[in-house]
């Protein structure tokens, strides 16, 4: 029954957002209004760009909207949130919380539960300068800002060369139909003996109350730093290329040690490797040699120790090191 009476009052509300004057667009590009039909004669000076709009629906659990006006006063302008499950007041008034507020410029309005229904598929926003008016409508999950990831634990696994990394989804977005993208990215920690190394990175989408990334290909007894980021399943990520756009989530780190294990290669040798020095006396020889050391990244573990064998071809047996 609730969940019909819901659906009524969306389907009004729909019908009202018809007769209205909205521009659905990307809710983080500059939206340019001209003037409507209600401008007053005389009233010219105003000038009703709106120079950027934006809004954020921060984790589904409040909604944040920034008007930046470059001429007008802010004084002379307002915004409205509407919501159709109060049908006897759709029209909430501007309110704002937190230290947000003090740092925002031009109109800056933050609505929480009830006045910000999180269940609504499309946000409409009124923005009003006492002489004209314009509706704009915003795609919910385009515009979710997910919160961190919840309790990230990062574990080791049976192999010397894999991490397992898991985390909680945020409880507002656990339903979200969209579902979530997300990107682990990891790097050995220790600058001052493996030098500063790019991120890696794992990228994947997921529905789930949680989820386990694997991370493959690792090096043994190395300390990797590793941080989770979070973005709206509707909002597909930009290109590498194309840096950040600011729709991922604040990150969820922590780091962990890999087992022990065999070192990766064995010292690179080369023509020139072995010398034979002139001949100390007529029973004995001096050998040189000479290696290129392991890198310290494929140690595989603490106190790497180089052993040098050498055997007489003429002996058969027994060997000396």
């Amino acid at each position: 029954m609730k969940s019909f009476c819901l659906d009524i009052i969306r389907k009004i509300g729909f019908l009202l957002l018809l007769v209205s004057h909205v521009t659905s667009q990307d809710p983080r590009r500059p939206v340019s209004v001209l003037r409507s039909d209600s401008r007053q004669e005389g009233s010219d000076s105003e000038d009703t760009v709106v120079e950027n709009l934006s809004c954020v629906s921060v984790n589904l659990e409040s909604l944040q909207c920034r008007w930046e006006i470059p001429k007008i006063p802010v004084s002379n302008y307002t915004m409205y949130l509407y919501n159709w499950l109060h049908l006897w007041d759709i029209k909430q008034s501007c309110t704002c919380y937190e230290e947000w507020c003090g740092s925002c410029s031009g109109v800056c309005c933050h609505w929480k539960a009830p006045a910000y229904d999180f269940t609504a598929p499309e946000i409409m926003i009124e923005l009003s300068t006492g002489s004209s008016t314009l509706n704009e409508t915003f795609n919910q999950p385009l515009i979710v800002l997910p919160g961190p990831a919840e309790k990230l634990s990062i574990s080791t696994t049976e192999s010397y060369q894999e991490l397992e990394v898991r985390w909680d989804t945020p409880k507002f977005l656990i339903n979200f139909e969209p579902g979530l993208f997300y990107r682990v990215d990891y790097r050995p920690k220790n600058v001052s003996v493996f030098g500063s190394l790019e991120w890696m990175s794992v990228p994947g989408h997921y529905y789930d109350k949680n989820e386990t990334v694997r991370l493959t290909s690792l090096h043994g007894w190395v300390d990797y730093e590793v941080r989770v980021r979070l973005r709206s399943g509707a909002r597909p990520p930009p290109s590498p290329d194309n840096g950040t756009d600011g729709w991922w989530s604040s990150e969820a780190s922590g780091n962990a040690f890999t087992p022990q294990g065999a070192p990766e290669v064995a010292p690179a040798v080369g023509v020139g490797t072995f010398e034979v020095e002139s001949d100390a006396d007529s029973g004995r020889r001096a050998v040189a040699l000479q290696w290129r050391p392991v890198p310290p990244l494929l140690h595989n573990g603490p106190g790497l120790e180089y052993r040098v064998l050498v055997r007489d071809q003429n002996v058969r047996r027994g060997a000396v090191a």
